[in-house]
């Protein structure tokens, strides 16, 4: 994992601000999530794992409607209301990871 990070480039909205992005850990999350570590990746970003789940549902659902010919439907919140929980997953993560590193 750290020869991947080693290739990215810095983080130009930390760099200049001191501050960490609203994406800041989205590569070490995806890392760790495909590396089966989920903790971790919720750690370092929640966004990703929220994704991940989600995707899964999603192709889980289709899967069943194809298999089952259209007789079986796994409900899923409207697209809106995902999209909307991401936002604030981002926005809560966003502040509370630079308010703590304010104070400390």
């Amino acid at each position: 994992m750290d020869f991947i990070l080693k290739l990215m480039p810095p983080c130009l909205f930390r760099r200049l601000t001191g501050f960490y992005c609203p994406g800041c850990g989205g590569t070490r999350a995806f890392i760790a999530l495909m590396s089966g570590q989920f903790l971790k990746s919720l750690y370092y970003h929640p966004l990703v794992l929220y994704t991940a789940v989600c995707l899964t549902w999603y192709l889980l659902k289709r899967t069943i409607k194809a298999i089952s010919s259209d007789k079986v439907d796994i409900p899923m919140p409207d697209s809106q209301v995902l999209i909307y929980l991401a936002v604030i997953i981002v926005g809560v993560n966003f502040v509370i990871r630079n308010i703590l590193r304010l104070l400390l």
